[in-house]
């Protein structure tokens, strides 16, 4: 049914160019790809006397590390280095602890020995920037300082094409950054986090599925968080994380349909469920007292409590599904009951954020239309990374897919024009103004976008530029632009019914237990628009739809 195991592989980068060096001589020598291996002999090498250092920038986030080629280190065998990774170029220049760079997760700032002669890897983060100091009294000279890159070895079958530049490249820096997150597990962040958090899976995993199918991996982080975390401990010790395992099971049995791995979940998911619906009081309250579903409505009350009972209600309703399809009807009417109550008691949007208003909107508690008209129409003002797929879908679900392409292109194209090759763990639309790209070398004193912005765990050069959260509008694409949306668990059954928006035509392929299935949407001159299915197998049931269905 597809990969089941991590298969890695190293490719080795060269730097596209150099920022800025002191004391380096014959930096261009690092460009040419002209050593593989230490030589007795070479007539191409840079030295870097002592006190001086090279910035190098490899030109795309990258997880891996450094490989080292030394030449001489003087009358030494062996000489100190200090080797610095950075998201940003400003990251790769920064000590520990300023503007919070550190080496929390994974070690970014490093002194390290090198030899001569030697050939030596270092490091595991994720990166884009690497600085090299001559922290020793003698001159050391490098053949070669390449980019390491660990690759898993994986085809994409999805693709996404529109002819509008930007959303293309969005979405291509989209699957980039869920790529290289897609490691043993699959993580939050290559530099922060390498921790499986299940309260962020959820859009990375929907977008996994678009882009590459079935996939083991999935599955294993998801058994991770369940053997991690009894049925009476909520996962990552946050409520509304245990909801998103439950959430988060619907949408991968929905692509795939593989009942026997369901099956496996089936005693720790009723209780677990049934702990969650003991949580609904009988007025259709709850009684959980952490109520953090993301950052930007922590510590605002409403919003917090509009999110989890939104949450709550579609992790209700997802169990209840799985239960009934194991066989477990009392439970699964349980779990209703308690939905149907949290319903009765739904909060206002208008009291929430937006992240906490489209999960109304997804969850049936709100009116799509009103919520979109009074709250969405903002602009990319209030989109967050990781709320990002589900407030452009309670856009669409309102019939307003093409207003949400526009914040798509405006937030996502923000984030581009600051030099991202992945997308970021937080980023405010307020934080363009008057800010220079990331591999921008400023003056002190000078506005740093990556250094000088976020809030609770994400401040300063902590901000992570690659999180797999921020992607999972690659979904949305799929599901409300080519307007593929799956009827019957293991795609036996689809709707196709795209909504182009201002686009005038779009395409895309995306993986299914039978095959990879392609759509084309195309506006005609009349208006309709004409679309165009292939499906990869007959065992496919194709439901066409022209208007937009929420």
């Amino acid at each position: 049914m597809g990969s089941t195991t991590a298969s890695m592989a190293k490719e080795y980068i060269l730097p596209r160019r150099i920022l800025a060096s002191f004391k380096a001589e014959n930096g261009a020598a690092l460009l040419k790809d002209g050593y593989d291996q230490p030589v007795l002999h070479a007539e191409a090498f840079c030295t870097l006397q002592a006190g001086g250092y090279i910035l190098l920038d490899f030109g795309t986030e990258i997880s891996g590390g450094a490989q080292l080629i030394v030449y001489h280190c003087g009358e030494k065998r062996n000489a100190e280095i200090r080797i610095r990774f950075g998201e940003s170029a400003m990251e790769a220049r920064a000590d520990l602890g300023e503007k919070n760079a550190g080496n929390d997760h994974a070690v970014r700032d490093a002194v390290i020995y090198v030899s001569r002669f030697g050939q030596d890897e270092y490091g595991n983060t994720g990166f884009r920037f690497i600085r090299v100091d001559n922290a020793d009294s003698v001159p050391i000279s490098f053949l070669q300082i390449k980019a390491v890159w660990n690759k898993r070895i994986i085809d994409r079958a999805g693709r996404f094409s529109c002819g509008d530049g930007t959303v293309d490249k969005i979405y291509e820096t989209g699957a980039h950054t869920v790529y290289l997150n897609m490691q043993n597990y699959i993580y939050d962040g290559v530099k922060r986090d390498r921790l499986v958090w299940m309260g962020d899976l959820h859009p990375e995993i929907s977008a996994i599925a678009m882009l590459y199918g079935y996939d083991g991996i999935v599955e294993k982080t998801l058994d991770f968080m369940r053997d991690g975390y009894g049925p009476d401990t909520w996962m990552n010790g946050i409520p509304s994380y245990s909801m998103w395992w439950l959430i988060t099971h619907r949408t991968w049995y929905g692509h795939f349909g593989n009942a026997g791995y369901l099956a496996r979940q089936k005693g720790y998911m009723k209780k677990l469920a049934l702990n969650l619906a003991a949580a609904v009081r009988p007025d259709g309250s709850y009684a959980l007292d952490e109520r953090f579903f993301d950052w930007p409505s922590r510590g605002f009350a409403d919003a917090e409590n509009c999110g989890v009972h939104a949450l709550l209600v579609i992790a209700l309703r997802a169990a209840a599904e799985m239960l009934r399809l194991l066989g477990e009807e009392a439970a699964a009417g349980a779990c209703l009951s308690s939905a149907l109550r949290l319903e009765k008691n739904a909060p206002d949007f208008r009291k929430g954020n937006k992240g906490s208003a489209a999960l109304l909107v997804l969850a049936g508690l709100a009116d799509a239309e009103t919520a979109d008209r009074e709250l969405f129409r903002g602009g990319a003002d209030g989109v967050s990374p990781f709320m990002a797929y589900y407030i452009f879908s309670a856009m669409a679900k309102a019939g307003n897919t093409g207003g949400a392409l526009r914040v798509l292109k405006e937030y996502y194209g923000a984030m581009l024009s600051l030099g991202a090759t992945s997308f970021w763990e937080a980023f405010d639309i307020d934080w363009l103004k008057g800010a220079k790209p990331v591999d921008a070398l400023l003056e002190a004193g000078e506005y740093d976008v990556h250094g000088d912005n976020g809030k609770h765990c994400y401040t300063g050069y902590r901000n992570s530029l690659c999180h797999g959260w921020a992607c999972g509008f690659v979904a949305f694409l799929y599901e409300r632009v080519l307007g593929i949306r799956i009827l019957e668990p293991g795609c036996k059954k689809l709707r196709i019914s795209p909504d182009l928006g201002d686009l005038k035509w779009a395409e895309g392929t995306m993986p299914t237990p039978y095959g990879t299935i392609r759509v084309r949407a195309e506006k005609k001159k009349n208006g309709q628009t004409e679309t165009e299915v292939y499906p990869p197998s007959e065992k496919i049931e194709i439901v066409r739809r022209n208007e937009y269905g929420g």
